[in-house]
């Protein structure tokens, strides 16, 4: 069987959000008390933050490149053109 086949089980995606969403908090409490200025202690946050929950969707997608939605792979396309260079070479 194929690896895309098998989901990422229940428990394990629910225990990646918890830590996401832990992390969120513990970030912004450390930088809040290790940087001095405001403003870097909200960008630096923010940018760690940021940076981990975009892998996550990121992953998110890999994980099913199939369906419709509008960064999903072209099968239907990738298909035709599969048939058009298999009827060229007969």
């Amino acid at each position: 069987q194929k690896l895309n086949e098998f989901a990422v089980p229940f428990p394990l995606a629910q225990m990646i959000t918890i830590m996401l969403v832990a992390h969120w908090l513990l970030t912004s409490v450390v930088v809040a008390t290790s940087v001095e200025s405001a403003v870097w202690a909200g960008f630096i946050a923010f940018a760690v933050t940021f940076s981990f929950w975009s892998v996550h969707y990121i992953g998110e997608e890999l994980e099913q490149p199939f369906g419709d939605d509008p960064n999903d792979l072209p099968i239907a396309h990738m298909q035709k053109d599969l048939n058009a260079s298999l009827s060229d070479l007969l």
